[in-house]
């Protein structure tokens, strides 16, 4: 038979073995809380990096897309001059370009090198070195046949940058 001291014991018992299996699962559920709360601050900072990296190759696309433009339009100019100083002369490229336009043409190419670095797609870093070396050429050119073959060269590779820099600006993702 059951002893009067067992029985009084076995309420206080089952309360203690509450309590802890009570206590316990708390810590449990705190800690997977503290795991879950942990890894939302990671993929919230994951994806915050992400949209600055995104709208950081945005706004530098961006910026290249208008400087293409801007490069292509003072090397335009640049060969337009030579054009009418050669039909005035018969002597091509010996005409010094002015200081703003020359300036220009230094202040483009610098902030073509520059947003260039940054794009991350190589094929349209590739390009844009393919369009500064051929400025160089155009600059160079020891006649207006030579000049008119880089100038072409220019636009058509323009052409192609936009294309792929509209690519690249649509495929960014807009969260």
């Amino acid at each position: 038979m059951a002893d009067s001291n067992d029985i009084q014991w076995f309420p206080v018992l089952t309360l203690i073995l509450g309590f802890a299996s009570s206590a316990i699962l708390d810590l449990w559920r705190d800690h997977r809380s503290s795991e879950i709360k942990s890894r939302e601050k990671i993929e919230e900072r994951e994806y915050l990096a992400k949209q600055r990296q995104n709208e950081f190759q945005f706004d530098n696309l961006i910026a290249a897309q208008d400087s293409i433009g801007k490069f292509l339009r003072a090397n335009g100019e640049a060969h337009h001059i030579d054009e009418m100083e050669y039909r005035k002369s018969k002597k091509w490229g010996h005409l010094q370009l002015g200081e703003e336009l020359n300036q220009r043409l230094f202040d483009e190419n610098a902030l073509l090198n520059k947003l260039s670095s940054r794009i991350q797609n190589e094929e349209c870093r590739n390009l844009i070195g393919e369009l500064r070396t051929l400025h160089g050429n155009l600059n160079l050119a020891k006649s207006q046949d030579d000049a008119n073959k880089n100038i072409i060269a220019m636009a058509q590779i323009a052409t192609r940058l936009n294309d792929i820099i509209g690519q690249e600006i649509r495929s960014i993702p807009y969260n």
